[in-house]
């Protein structure tokens, strides 16, 4: 009996765990759309590598994210709570929660140009706030649709996965796309060491432009292993200008000019505009302009 019980808890949670990796291949999708604004927001790269490490760091970093917040969410609830209807409904819940969140980051990022923080956050509140208060109707109409239907993407997916889970698994193109993610994985981080190594700004400029990215740089991994010399390193990072080599001249400060200058300046009082009129007629090289100061009190 003990045997049959174990069993039959291996099978649900063997079933559940395959489910869970279709479930979220099937996000990874929505994911990579959703990311498509991050770099829709931020400009474009120059050079040829430039593009190649942002669509390897884009394929694999938001897969990579995507398949954490599996193992830390629905992974651990499948092996703890193995009931089908309940996992698929609670997954579905967890994965709206952060495709949602995923899609407010990228509203933020796309007009503030950073991401969702606790040090910006009376500017994220604003942005949020004015863009409610001009149009309230809208915007909750928006933001609620949105959520809808991301909703209803989940449950779609995660009922036909469940339904359609033995024919899914004679596919073979999961095993090429998962090879495929991770030597995007370490080609990105490997371009980025180079990248960072010979000072190539088309490529490190991109390393805040995902959420949660944090790429390998060449001070943290091969000066660890003695295979940077850190002070060229830091000497080429430290830009300093040689003043023998600019042209440009300073303007000399007000209180120079006043001190040297020898010219004098005659203040005319009119005690109404008709003596101003009349003076203005007598003087030709005077010449007339609009006010351009006008006090605010």
């Amino acid at each position: 009996m003990n045997l049959s019980q174990q069993s039959q808890f291996s099978s649900k949670v063997s079933q559940l765990l395959s489910w869970g990796h279709w479930f979220t291949f099937a996000n990874i999708g929505l994911v990579l759309f959703i990311s498509l604004s991050y770099l829709v927001a931020d400009s474009a790269p120059t050079t040829f590598m430039g593009y190649v490490y942002m669509l390897v760091t884009w394929l694999s970093h938001t897969s990579f994210i995507t398949f954490i917040a599996f193992v830390l969410t629905i992974f651990p609830l499948s092996l703890v709570f193995p009931y089908p209807r309940h996992i698929r409904g609670m997954a579905a819940i967890i994965a709206t929660l952060g495709a949602s969140f995923l899609t407010l980051d990228a509203y933020v990022y796309f007009n503030l140009g950073y991401h969702l923080n606790t040090s910006a956050l009376p500017e994220i509140v604003s942005l949020l706030w004015h863009r409610l208060t001009n149009s309230p109707a809208l915007t909750t109409i928006l933001a609620g649709g949105i959520v809808l239907l991301i909703l209803a993407f989940q449950l779609l997916v995660s009922n036909y996965t469940w339904h359609h889970l033995a024919r899914l698994k004679q596919y073979k193109f999961p095993r090429y796309a998962t090879s495929t993610i991770l030597v995007c994985f370490a080609l990105s981080h490997s371009i980025h060491i180079w990248a960072d190594a010979n000072l190539k700004f088309d490529i490190t400029k991109q390393d805040n432009v995902l959420p949660l990215s944090y790429p390998t740089t060449a001070k943290s991994l091969l000066a660890k292993n003695d295979l940077l010399d850190l002070e060229s390193y830091k000497e080429a990072h430290d830009v300093r200008l040689d003043p023998h080599n600019i042209d440009y001249l300073a303007p000399t400060p007000l209180a120079e000019c006043k001190a040297e200058s020898s010219a004098t300046i005659d203040i005319l009082v009119f005690e109404n505009n008709a003596d101003l009129e009349q003076f203005v007629a007598t003087e030709p090289a005077l010449r007339k302009t609009d006010l351009f100061l006008q006090p605010v009190e």
